[in-house]
């Protein structure tokens, strides 16, 4: 009896839940980045970044977020749509004309992993 029980316990922690992710999709695969993930994803497209450019876009990030928390329902999608468009635009300014170039083409987050258009 005491083999029998050893192996449910064994068992059981083989059916035990996965740690919570880490690093670009910390809020699970269709959650948003952190900054820190999305920042690793654009250097990993255009090159490093100057702490100057991290600290530019972590604060671009925090002003989306900080937006999108305050959409209302009613204004649903487009809103977002609107919001994604406008971080976009302002992370591309921080960056040099070489890395713009990388940046635009990088692939974009979408329905079915789609470029929005």
């Amino acid at each position: 009896m005491g083999l029998v029980a050893q192996t449910s316990s064994l068992l059981a922690e083989d059916n035990a839940p996965p740690p919570p992710p880490q690093g670009e999709h910390a809020k699970g695969p269709r959650g948003p980045m952190t900054p820190e993930a999305y920042i690793q994803r654009i250097e990993k497209a255009v090159g490093p970044l100057t702490t100057e450019q991290k600290t530019k876009i972590t604060d671009i990030l925090a002003d989306t977020k900080k937006k999108m928390e305050s959409v209302k329902p009613d204004e649903g999608r487009e809103k977002f749509r609107e919001l994604m468009q406008a971080q976009q635009a302002a992370v591309r300014a921080v960056l040099t004309a070489e890395q713009q170039t990388k940046f635009d083409a990088m692939p974009r987050p979408g329905p079915r992993g789609k470029r929005p258009e």
